[in-house]
């Protein structure tokens, strides 16, 4: 019984060491299987653009299929699985407001995670918050003062290129070199958006990512783990 009980203890000592931690606000770049390890949702997203990579096919549109990892469940929407629609309340009646209100808050900790991959290569990476919690290791990007010192302390490259004094837009966000990585960050009072570029096309817009929340259908499972 002893040992059936030693052992236990140390699976479960191995397991809490084994369990990675991931600091979102890095810029190294993270691989998909170590978001499922550390509890993400795998999802799928095809658009249809421009096909600019081969105009010599006379093909003029394309379709191209992502893979989308985030922190947020999963649940039916018009027959499918899709991540819960916390970035936006848009038409929604009181009481799947206040489900979404209290997920974001309770469980999100009001913040959500993307990232965004195709063929296994990751493209953009971005964090939404409302209310910065700094009691559970959310970072405050409120002011472009906060920005820099955050990396600084690190000892993380970071050069502005458009750097603001008051509050970025959507129109005019603040932008960095992040590590070389191009980061947009668009702040106020309330919280922030950021978009970290890791691949050579160009930004996504901020409706495009609410369009990959709202297209995206569930494909994998979450595991167990924890992130920061």
């Amino acid at each position: 019984m002893k040992i059936t009980i030693t052992a236990l203890i140390m699976s479960l000592i191995s397991y809490i060491l084994n369990t990675n931690e991931i600091n979102h606000y890095l810029p190294q770049k993270i691989t998909s299987n170590e978001l499922l390890e550390n509890g993400f949702y795998k999802y799928s997203f095809t658009e249809e653009v421009n096909n600019d990579e081969d105009e010599y096919r006379k093909i003029p549109r394309v379709f191209k299929k992502y893979e989308v990892y985030s922190n947020i469940k999963p649940e039916i929407y018009k027959g499918k699985f899709r991540p819960m629609n916390v970035p936006s309340f848009i038409n929604q009646d009181t009481v799947s407001t206040k489900k979404r209100q209290d997920y974001l808050r309770n469980e999100l900790m009001n913040r959500t995670l993307m990232y965004v991959f195709r063929n296994d290569t990751l493209l953009y990476k971005n964090i939404t918050v409302i209310r910065p919690q700094s009691e559970n290791n959310i970072a405050d990007f409120t002011t472009s003062e906060n920005i820099k010192r955050y990396y600084n302390d690190l000892k993380i490259s970071i050069k502005p290129i458009i750097d603001k004094n008051q509050f970025s837009t959507v129109e005019h966000p603040t932008i960095y070199l992040i590590n070389n990585y191009r980061t947009e960050i668009r702040y106020n009072y309330y919280g922030y958006d950021m978009i970290t570029n890791y691949s050579k096309e160009k930004m996504p817009e901020s409706n495009t990512v609410y369009q990959w929340y709202r297209r995206s259908e569930f494909v994998g499972n979450k595991k167990k783990g924890k992130d920061n």
